[in-house]
């Protein structure tokens, strides 16, 4: 009996231990929330920039698939790195990097079994490159979030309600749209053939493509680090640490 209480506690502390390990987002408050596997710290407010040019959305107060204003490129890239948020300069677009390693493919030819830079399901459960974190966007939605692109790894379109922005974590105004083709998020990287083309992710359908720099999307701020940290120990680490103290104690008394 002593034995199986003792192992039942061990089993929570250790399901608790599992669950800090395989965390990734944590909210740090004051509207960021830091990506422990990308180790960047994401803007919570996906849509910042209209929020802070107007107030607001427009047309709305908040939410998900609201009206934010899309810019091009050049705009986008100004605006971020001149941002001082929470007291930090040094923001950033997302960073899409070649899938592979080397260089960016399927430019021309998008893919939808997550095996090329353009395309859907990028760095998705189950594909060639799951897990990848080559394409930051990529991975926040489909690692982070749980969410599926619009075609699955056989080339055959998932049902409303099973694609898309279905779940969008502790995040608020990620533009979504309709029609979705048109609400991207523009990355700070080129493909590499073009020098003109950007990539760019549309959350609406799970899907990455180079577009020109003149076109206009949205801007997500991210910066590199864990800059909303105020200690150099989650606060879930202590609570662990307490639970241990605690489980030496029942040890202690039931070995008496």
């Amino acid at each position: 009996m002593k034995r199986a209480v003792f192992i039942a506690s061990m089993t929570i502390v250790l399901g608790f231990f599992t669950s800090l390990a395989n965390a990734a987002l944590w909210d740090r408050g004051n509207g960021l929330i830091y990506d422990d596997v990308l180790n960047i710290t994401w803007m919570q407010d996906a849509s910042y920039y209209t929020t802070l040019k107007y107030g607001g959305l427009e047309g709305g107060s908040g939410g998900t698939g609201g009206l934010a204003e899309n810019i091009n490129w050049y705009a986008a890239k100004n605006w971020v790195d001149n941002l001082v948020y929470a007291g930090y300069s040094g923001w950033r677009l997302p960073r899409t990097l070649p899938l592979n390693g080397v260089e960016y493919t399927g430019v021309l030819y998008p893919d939808y079994k997550g095996q090329a830079d353009a395309g859907w399901n990028i760095s998705a459960p189950g594909t060639l490159y799951a897990g990848s974190t080559a394409s930051e966007m990529a991975y926040m939605f489909h690692n982070n979030l749980g969410n599926n692109s619009f075609y699955d790894q056989w080339g055959y379109s998932r049902n409303v309600g099973d694609f898309g922005l279905v779940n969008s974590g502790p995040f608020i105004n990620i533009m979504v749209g309709t029609p979705v083709q048109y609400f991207g998020y523009w990355s700070e990287s080129y493909d590499g053939r073009n020098p003109g083309d950007p990539w760019v992710y549309y959350f609406g359908l799970g899907y990455q493509l180079s577009r020109n720099e003149n076109e206009l999307h949205y801007v997500w701020a991210v910066h590199d680090g864990d800059i909303g940290a105020t200690t150099p120990i989650p606060t879930a680490f202590w609570l662990l640490g307490s639970g241990l103290l605690g489980l030496l104690g029942v040890r202690r008394k039931l070995q008496k």
